[in-house]
């Protein structure tokens, strides 16, 4: 599981790890997506970014909602912090009247259930109506001066407007969630396309892993978020969307994960206890490996 991907890293998150225990994040600001949103701020831009599950994963429990949540609050430069309850929706509609026009500039925008609720018919390629979808277009485009960042949480981007994935910047597709570590991983993609090309060849390269963990069960953002869905009448609020079914792991897991961190990557000792679900100190695991190597040459 904590491997090397294949996939070009900004750094290995493990051997100088970037942990910030509120946000759940695990390597934010080590990546890309993170300088680049610096970048456009800058520049007086936004950044669009569509999330879903690789079609290799379940489509739903991936924790995308929870993974949606937590960009937000990384890309939210508004002087208030992200607030699901007032920054999110499952209404394209909203998206386009409400949040685009009415909130602070630089607010984070998530768009959950991309696809289209019970209520909804979102900005899916195969049931949105043509008016949604060009509302939603040129509310980003018209408000892009307001520099809001819009995160897009759909089952799959195949099922996302072709009009609106011509406007967005990344795509950062889920591959794993590992309940007994306690963490999700996802791939990041560039997101352009060939304007010279007749048939408007699509572009897609991967770029960095994102690494992070599940939110509590209380969480404020998780928790207005799973009332809109219910409200929505929407069934997936029945099912966990955080990843976070089986996060706690056993003492034994804790030490094999520490010597994996320390002897794999590198991660010092005294760093080796902040990873998610992990409960004792570094120095508490260091000695209990050395205690077992110790044991195991005087049985030799």
């Amino acid at each position: 599981m904590l491997q090397q991907t294949g996939v070009k890293m900004s750094s290995n998150p493990f051997a100088t790890p970037v942990y910030d225990k509120q946000a759940s994040m695990l390597n934010f600001n080590e990546l890309n997506l993170s300088s680049t949103w610096g970048d456009r701020l800058s520049s007086g831009n936004d950044m669009i970014v569509a999330l879903a599950a690789s079609s290799k994963t379940e489509m739903s429990g991936t924790g995308k909602t929870t993974l949606g949540i937590q960009l937000c609050r990384k890309f939210d430069a508004s002087p208030s912090p992200f607030d699901a309850s007032e920054q999110a929706t499952l209404s394209s509609e909203d998206v386009a009247n409400e949040l685009y026009p009415n909130l602070p500039e630089r607010s984070a925008i998530l768009f959950d259930e991309a696809q289209g609720t019970a209520q909804s018919d979102g900005i899916d390629n195969r049931r949105a109506m043509a008016d949604a979808v060009v509302k939603m277009s040129r509310a980003a485009a018209t408000y892009r001066y307001k520099q809001h960042p819009l995160i897009i949480i759909a089952q799959s981007t195949r099922w996302i407007d072709s009009r609106m994935m011509d406007i967005i910047d990344r795509l950062v597709l889920i591959q794993e969630t590992d309940q007994d570590r306690g963490y999700g991983r996802a791939i990041v993609f560039d997101h352009y396309f060939d304007d010279l090309s007749d048939d408007k060849q699509e572009y897609t390269p991967a770029i960095e892993d994102i690494f992070w963990r599940p939110l509590p069960d209380d969480d404020p953002d998780y928790k207005a978020l799973h009332e809109k869905k219910e409200a929505a009448g929407d069934p997936s609020s029945n099912n966990s969307d955080n990843g976070r079914e089986k996060i706690s792991k056993t003492e034994e897991q804790q030490i094999q994960d520490a010597q994996l961190f320390h002897d794999e990557f590198g991660v010092a000792w005294r760093k080796v206890g902040d990873y998610p679900g992990m409960e004792k100190s570094g120095e508490w695991y260091r000695q209990k490996i050395k205690d077992r190597e110790d044991d195991g040459s005087d049985d030799e």
